[in-house]
């Protein structure tokens, strides 16, 4: 922790370089590199043209829970707060403080604690300390003697400062309190003229552009002022910026809405996640794609839907033109149906709403979700004469339902006859059925299945 009290740590960001900096709160993303060093003896490299490098040194606010070890920084210190109280006092004030402020936090939370638990607690953590060679209670001493004296029950899993980890999910509400007292509330402040990276001017300038103050704001996609808000508050949920707080609107990838409900909170986390944040670029758009493009590494075809519904809604339009055209190269050698059939669902809701949010790739997701279907159609007439359905089977007879009944007109029959015949086959049949009925047909088709070799049937992009 910072020995003068200020709550802050460095951060040194070179290229894609990692360089350690003073102070164990500091961590480090990782930035492209702007330009390669010159070989030895060049001379000095000059600056790049297109504005300042980035790379730079910036400082960092810090708190009290995020610096904590039990909040999951594992390079942090356990329980910052009762360290404050032990260096601006000593052992047994720090002792004090503690079982005061877990006593004055059960108490608000409605929980019973008695003077008898206090004397106990006391007690136990004296003798703690006397049978561990302590002169005065210790953070231990203090924790285990409060735990002995207000648990009765048997306890989950250990407590977090015996395992050095984070607390568990459903620890008991005594346990909660006591990591939560001794973490402590103190946050770091940045004076004024602090330089920050290019992204957290951006962020700001953006939102008072478009009016996005805190609180809570309701955007009809349908109009084009709001597709930008929406675009900005997306971008930042994909850097994992605390503050904007989606409510109602997306639903899943299959079942987009035309109109969003957020919650704009910008608090203590703010400005040090923005800090952060500007490792992945000087603005929200440049940052939001770098953390889409890494997400499509080794990516399979779901995890590819899900970039690119995010992309989408961040309009990125570059980065949408390559997902769909990696997409396109991933569906000739697929054998995942689940796979196929949410990024054919993907393209096919999103292609379906196109006005709000694709209108320059609307023929390219229909023929994304054409061509998924046609190959999960594929792979599936393999199987329709016996034995189990695949997996991902009933997703994949949805998806060929869905392109019917929203696809071009003009193929409608061909694929509706495609789920007729999957549904009358013995293998899908237990998904098929009421993917059949909700194609229009009140009777199995009496189309064969399509022969090995056979074109599959295809989608026109212009309906």
């Amino acid at each position: 922790m910072d020995p003068l009290g200020t709550g802050v740590a460095r951060r040194h960001v070179r290229g894609d370089r990692r360089i350690p900096s003073a102070g164990p709160a500091a961590r480090f993303v990782r930035t492209p590199r702007l330009a390669a060093y010159p070989p030895a003896g060049a001379g000095t490299p000059q600056q790049p043209d297109g504005g300042a490098p980035r790379r730079g040194t910036y400082v960092i606010p810090y708190s009290d829970r995020r610096l904590d070890a039990f909040g999951g920084y594992q390079s942090g210190m356990p329980s910052p707060g009762y360290y404050r109280w032990l260096w601006r006092g000593d052992a047994a004030s720090a002792a004090e403080a503690a079982v005061r402020g877990v006593v004055a936090r059960l108490r608000t939370a409605g929980l019973p604690v008695s003077s008898a638990d206090l004397v106990a607690a006391g007690t136990l953590s004296r003798g703690l300390a006397d049978l561990r060679g302590h002169r005065t209670p210790s953070r231990t001493d203090v924790l285990d003697g409060l735990v002995g004296a207000l648990i009765a029950d048997d306890l989950p899993a250990p407590p977090p400062w015996i395992t050095r980890g984070a607390i568990a999910d459903g620890a008991h509400p005594a346990i909660t309190a006591m990591v939560q007292v001794l973490t402590g509330d103190a946050v770091g402040r940045l004076h004024p003229d602090t330089p920050t990276p290019p992204l957290v001017g951006a962020v700001e300038a953006e939102l008072a552009a478009l009016g996005l103050s805190d609180g809570e704001h309701h955007l009809d996609l349908g109009d084009p002022r709001d597709q930008r808000r929406s675009a900005a508050l997306h971008r930042l949920r994909i850097l994992g910026i605390p503050g904007p707080r989606l409510d109602d609107g997306l639903g899943s990838v299959t079942h987009v809405r035309l109109a969003e409900r957020w919650t704009l909170r910008r608090g203590d986390d703010w400005r040090p996640a923005l800090i952060e944040a500007g490792a992945h670029g000087p603005g929200p758009a440049e940052a939001a794609a770098f953390v889409l493009r890494d997400r499509l590494h080794d990516a399979d075809l779901a995890a590819l839907a899900g970039v690119l519904f995010d992309a989408l809604l961040c309009a990125l339009g570059d980065l949408v033109a390559d997902v769909l055209g990696g997409a396109t190269g991933l569906i000739d050698s697929a054998h995942d149906l689940a796979g196929l059939a949410r990024v054919g669902r993907t393209a096919l809701a999103l292609w379906r709403h196109g006005e709000a949010f694709a209108a320059a790739h609307e023929t390219a997701l229909l023929a994304l979700a054409a061509a998924a279907a046609d190959h999960a159609a594929d792979l599936l007439y393999d199987t329709v004469h016996g034995g189990r359905a695949p997996e991902g089977a009933g997703e994949a007879v949805v998806l060929i339902r869905d392109l019917a009944r929203h696809g071009d007109r003009a193929d409608r029959t061909d694929l509706i006859g495609d789920v007729a015949a999957l549904a009358v086959s013995s293998a899908p049949r237990s998904c098929a059925a009421r993917a059949q009925a909700s194609a229009g047909h009140s009777a199995p088709s009496t189309r064969p299945p399509r022969p090995p070799g056979a074109p599959a049937p295809t989608v026109s992009a212009t309906g």
